[in-house]
């Protein structure tokens, strides 16, 4: 009987330790941080979301990042997760930055007479390599969405924040994103 009670606590801790090692495997998002670390992630719909390519060798200015206009003083983040089987990609647009603060995310980006896909603010589940539209979710109103900048360095060129917002396919289905977080050099 000392065997087996003995067996079954064996079998029991190593199990529990199996568990552990699958809980730190978990995916969690980056630190807030405001030191140009290229870093990026958010919750959609309560999920962990972070920009990823998988097996390649891939510059992380081809995955994440943001671009700034100066003469219109736009910011353009963007970021791809190509880990699934569905290559995702994020991007949202935000106008007049020249300080710290809370901005609006824009529908499209204000630089561009007539929008193309790509030049809105949207979530695609699902390019393909492509930029199919059909299925994206876009914002309904400027309302919808909100990044606000708690680091920015022009002298560095460092911008760091939060955002949240809630988006919307063709079909009214909504996706929530929270607890998003950068800190890029643009």
């Amino acid at each position: 009987m000392k065997k087996i009670n003995l067996l079954f606590l064996l079998f029991c801790l190593t199990n529990l330790n199996s568990c552990f090692l699958l809980l730190d495997d978990l995916p969690e998002l980056p630190e807030e941080t405001k030191s140009g670390l290229d870093t990026f992630g958010m919750l959609l719909n309560d999920e962990v979301w972070e920009p990823s390519v998988p097996g390649i060798l891939v510059p992380t200015s081809d995955t994440k990042g943001v671009i700034y206009n100066s003469d219109s003083k736009s910011m353009r983040f963007f970021a791809k997760n190509n880990s699934k089987e569905n290559h995702e990609i994020i991007e949202f647009f935000i106008q007049d930055v020249n300080e710290e603060g809370v901005y609006e995310i824009k529908i499209k980006n204000s630089i561009v007479d007539e929008p193309s896909c790509t030049d809105s603010t949207r979530y695609n589940p699902n390019t393909n390599n492509s930029y199919d539209c059909e299925e994206a979710y876009k914002l309904l109103s400027n309302q919808s969405g909100i990044v606000n900048i708690n680091f920015l360095d022009t002298i560095n060129k460092i911008v760091a924040g939060t955002f949240e917002g809630e988006l919307f396919n063709k079909n009214g289905q909504k996706i929530s994103i929270t607890e998003g977080r950068f800190d890029f050099e643009y």
